[in-house]
């Protein structure tokens, strides 16, 4: 491959961009035909999706057209013309589409998010070591396994984006504390010693590519630029447009489901589990939500909140709201689905910039204590034993809080609350929480929203 910087040149003075436009053109209906004979199900899948060429990306990426709600594949002419070969084309389109339908782009963590270069460009590089290592004729700068080290030893196979980023980030904590010990202490993640390395230094770094981040030995990072716009639609948003991209294609080429690929098949299942689950998400969001926004409670959207900007309604005057949540401990319930509930709660509370109280009860409320940014419950916090609602009924009759969830597997008695409270007033608010194997038909279905927790399969 010649190089780049001189390639660029010759690009200037001896083709007009019309001129490669068509050529780019040409390579990209070349590619998807080749690929339409040997993988039919990938090669018709990117020939639904929207391709477009700009020279405003560095090489090429995927995000999404908020308008339409589906994805949208841009590539550099120059980049897939100049600086890739008919094999390479064919490997670089592959890679894009495995961006899609592994969900990369809305499983973006929080915190890569804003103006954190650092973990954003960390994210990009555990995405592209999760896909690449199943992709063959890639260009030999793309990034590898067997270019990154981990303790001392390149990157294992087969683990998920999550587990890249998580030991990329470990690894880096690793070096940066060696670095402090020993001034000549190794600096980057790379493994060679390469000034213009994306890993080096835990960021990527200018290269020689056109517009692409390269080291001198390998291990180019691709184009993510547009995936912050895509996980700005959400992630619910972003499943639905891979559904839709694949369902286009089951539909017009007339593919049965037996003749997908597996990879396909798994991404149809996760997607049916993952929205069931932020669904369930939502729904309690909205309860929380609805039960803070009545006229006895002094916050306006006109006013951001002072931690959470414009995500959160902030509050001009009067007390904060408050939430109870009551946790039934008995035999049916496990710590995992408690904390897994509490985490959803958390997430609420801190963008309401909200305080609960959490009780646990089984025939009776034995432990109250005020909920914690990233609290949990132990193996000790749980007594078991029946479940009796009466208590905790009359708990939230006597309180009045604004809003009050109560997590149970829903197989208890009948309890008369409507006695607990005046004539002419209504029982304060109260969201079920039903476990994966719980009774969604309780006995106090009647009294407001119950949210069933999706099983995981």
């Amino acid at each position: 491959m010649n190089n780049n910087k001189d390639t660029t040149e010759k690009l200037q003075f001896d083709m007009k961009y019309e001129d490669l436009l068509e050529k780019a053109k040409i390579d990209l209906q070349a590619a998807l035909h080749q690929l339409r004979i040997q993988e039919p199900f990938v090669g018709a899948t990117l020939q639904t999706l929207e391709i477009m060429f700009s020279m405003e990306i560095p090489t090429a990426g995927v995000t999404i057209n908020p308008e339409a709600a589906e994805w949208l594949l841009v590539i550099n002419p120059a980049f897939f013309t100049i600086n890739l070969n008919d094999i390479q084309k064919r490997a670089v389109l592959i890679h894009e589409l495995y961006h899609i339908v592994n969900g990369h782009l809305a499983r973006i963590p929080f915190q890569t998010m804003g103006k954190n270069e650092k973990e954003k460009e960390r994210w990009n590089i555990a995405a592209d070591l999760a896909i690449n290592q199943f992709i063959k004729g890639l260009p030999e700068w793309a990034l590898s396994l067997d270019k990154v080290l981990f303790q001392g030893q390149p990157l294992p196979p087969n683990k998920a984006t999550e587990e890249y980023y998580t030991m990329l980030d470990d690894e880096m904590e690793r070096r940066e504390e060696q670095k402090k010990e020993n001034e000549n202490g190794e600096g980057g993640m790379c493994d060679q010693d390469c000034a213009n390395c994306p890993l080096q230094n835990g960021q990527a770094q200018p290269g020689n590519g056109v517009g692409s981040k390269q080291c001198r030995h390998g291990g180019m990072v691709g184009s993510h630029d547009g995936w912050e716009k895509a996980n700005e639609m959400g992630e619910m948003e972003s499943l639905k447009a891979t559904e839709k991209l694949i369902q286009r294609t089951l539909q017009k080429e007339n593919f049965g489901y037996d003749k997908l690929p597996q990879s396909i098949k798994d991404f149809l299942s996760y997607a049916a589990v993952r929205k069931a689950e932020i669904n369930y998400k939502s729904l309690i969001g909205r309860a929380i939500r609805r039960s803070l926004s009545g006229d006895d409670i002094d916050f306006s959207w006109k006013r951001p909140n002072r931690k959470y900007g414009e995500l959160a309604k902030g509050r001009v005057d009067g007390e904060v709201p408050f939430l109870h949540i009551y946790i039934d401990t008995s035999g049916s319930i496990s710590i995992e689905e408690a904390n897994e509930f509490l985490g959803i709660v958390n997430g609420f509370c801190k963008v309401l910039d909200n305080e609960c109280m959490v009780h646990m009860f089984n025939t009776k409320i034995y432990a109250s204590r005020i909920f914690k940014d990233k609290s949990k419950v132990k193996e000790g916090d749980f007594e078991s034993g029946g479940t009796e609602l009466t208590p905790v009924m009359q708990r939230i009759a006597k309180t009045s809080p604004d809003l009050s969830i109560i997590l149970t597997d829903g197989y208890y008695d009948n309890v008369p609350f409507e006695s607990m409270v005046k004539v002419g007033f209504k029982f304060p608010t109260t969201c079920f929480v039903i476990t994966k194997q719980g009774d969604e038909n309780h006995p106090l279905k009647r009294l407001g929203t119950t949210i069933k927790i999706p099983k995981r399969g």
